[in-house]
């Protein structure tokens, strides 16, 4: 405690000596008069004319219970202005804007495609403004809102973007909920629209079942509902598997049959393990017509599957190629 008591003396003494001292009353004098230079200064600035953005809401009013607004007018207007410092820092500071009001009566005689000339408002809009104010420009120049009185369609749902499973694994089945939206827009509008895309998905290494919410794409004039929806994919592992495959000879000639050597060819191949064991030899086909071979003038025939199942992946066959013989009987 004493040890306290003599710091704080030492300190509140240092502290007196410095405010009594010449360099102190020379330190003060000066922020004195640098304080009213200050002031005397942004009194002059705010006597001279300045450009400013001003921002004003914007309100659409007296909508309709049976109109659905698909395309929102923008959510203010922006006021570039001209007035004095002193004018213009009343705006920034102290003035609250009231919104401008767009009523929907005005402007439903337009059809229920409408556009706005923001310097055809009412003058109203601009009362808010003092008289030495001058507006240069209004941002944007036009405003624009579409409504639709009640006619809608349902459209399917298509995935836009990139998705990739992780190496050894594969995407088994995609979900998407709901797969089809409800379209607000006017008629003309829902005649042309088929589909509604999702924003780009973008999924990469995806080794597990992936849930994913994708808002819906925007499209001028139209309202989709819900407008997000949720995608599931299911992922798998591969695993490999080898089957014995006959090679057979379609289109023959009643009097002429195939012989190849081997007559049986191995197919390795890459499948889900939920596919694994219902993979059987005969959902492939490895086939060879008659008309080929009659116009073959090789001595080893190249094979390929004709038929195999889905969900397989990386399909080879050993031999490549084989050699044959048309029989006569």
């Amino acid at each position: 405690r004493k040890n306290i008591k003599k710091t704080k003396e030492k300190i509140t003494k240092k502290i007196k000596d410095f405010l009594l001292s010449n360099t102190s009353r020379e330190a003060l004098v000066f922020l004195f008069f640098f304080a009213i230079a200050s002031v005397f200064w942004f009194i002059r600035a705010l006597n001279d004319d300045y450009v400013v953005d001003i921002q004003i809401p914007v309100r659409l009013s007296n909508v309709p219970n049976n109109a659905i607004v698909t395309n929102n007018l923008p959510s203010h207007l922006t006021f570039r202005v001209r007035d004095k410092g002193s004018v213009l820092f009343g705006y920034k500071v102290g003035k609250i804007f009231a919104p401008i009001n767009i009523n929907f009566n005005d402007y439903r005689q337009d059809g229920q495609q409408v556009v706005i000339n923001t310097a055809s408002l009412d003058r109203n809009a601009f009362s808010q403004f003092s008289s030495t104010t001058k507006t240069i420009s209004i941002s944007p120049d036009k405003m624009e809102f579409i409504y639709t009185l009640g006619e809608k369609k349902k459209v399917p749902v298509s995935i836009t973007g990139s998705i990739n499973a992780d190496r050894q694994y594969f995407i088994v089945d995609t979900l998407i909920q709901p797969e089809k939206v409800i379209a607000y827009a006017p008629k003309k509008i829902l005649n042309k629209l088929k589909v509604a895309y999702t924003k780009p998905v973008l999924l990469k290494d995806i080794n597990n079942t992936t849930y994913y919410q994708i808002p819906i794409r925007p499209v001028k004039g139209v309202k989709f509902v819900p407008s997000t929806i949720k995608l599931v994919f299911h992922t798998d592992v591969y695993s490999e598997k080898k089957i014995e495959i006959p090679v057979i000879g379609t289109n023959f000639p009643p009097n002429k049959h195939l012989l190849t050597f081997p007559s049986k060819v191995n197919v390795t191949f890459q499948v889900g393990s939920t596919l694994y064991k219902q993979i059987k030899a005969s959902d492939f086909a490895i086939e060879i017509s008659y008309n080929e071979l009659e116009h073959f003038r090789f001595d080893k025939y190249p094979l390929r599957l004709t038929r195999m199942p889905h969900g397989i992946k990386s399909a080879q066959i050993t031999p490549r190629k084989i050699d044959f013989l048309i029989e006569q009987n």
